[in-house]
């Protein structure tokens, strides 16, 4: 299996993995409400909480090695290297989510943080990337602006901004591994070799 498909495969299972089991949590807990709970208090509450962290931080790893092939595959290009670092730096920080739950204090507060601003700024680096290999390059300023307007909003809790800056992560995360998996991003003859 090419370095770039692996890749790929690994970015859709990094955004598969945690999804499902955000929702699963969600489905096997009758106390949770989008209007009282951030998305991690599922982590702190049994039936959900082994599942739910467990998710984030195996989702986490996987978003990691997938970030790791892509600054392999862009080294010696700048703009590559930038993206593909920010990207290293939200998923490290989605698995500490789940390693430092909300019973963990302060350290939670800060990794949480981390992931939703990191998110954007992820995305948004990498449509400079983009931009010299595909046409579809604003798609990732749109999903940058989607995780990062959402929070311009006052939510009642936290569960809803969350799902929705989760959500277009993870829709960008697939886009951009399809785009590994598909050989599209190689298609820039001095990129072609580095994959």
């Amino acid at each position: 299996m090419k370095l770039k498909t692996l890749g790929g495969v690994l970015g859709v299972l990094s955004s598969l993995i945690p999804l499902s089991c955000i929702f699963y949590s969600i489905s096997i807990s009758p106390w949770f409400s989008f209007h009282h709970n951030a998305l991690s208090d599922l982590g702190v509450r049994a039936p959900s909480a082994l599942i739910f962290n467990l998710g984030l931080i195996l989702g986490g790893a996987l978003g990691v090695l997938l970030s790791s092939i892509l600054i392999y595959g862009f080294k010696g290009y700048l703009r590559g290297l930038i993206g593909s670092t920010f990207l290293l730096l939200t998923t490290l920080s989605l698995s500490l989510i789940g390693l430092f739950t909300e019973e963990s204090g302060a350290i939670h507060l800060y990794v949480s943080i981390a992931f939703f601003v990191l998110l954007p700024i992820a995305q948004i680096s990498f449509s400079i990337v983009l931009k010299r290999l595909v046409k579809e390059w604003p798609l990732s300023v749109v999903f940058g602006a989607i995780s990062a307007l959402v929070w311009v909003f006052p939510w009642k809790a936290a569960a809803i901004p969350e799902l929705i800056s989760s959500l277009s992560g993870s829709a960008w995360i697939i886009w951009i591994s399809l785009l590994l998996i598909t050989e599209r991003l190689d298609e820039d003859r001095r990129l072609r070799s580095m994959f």
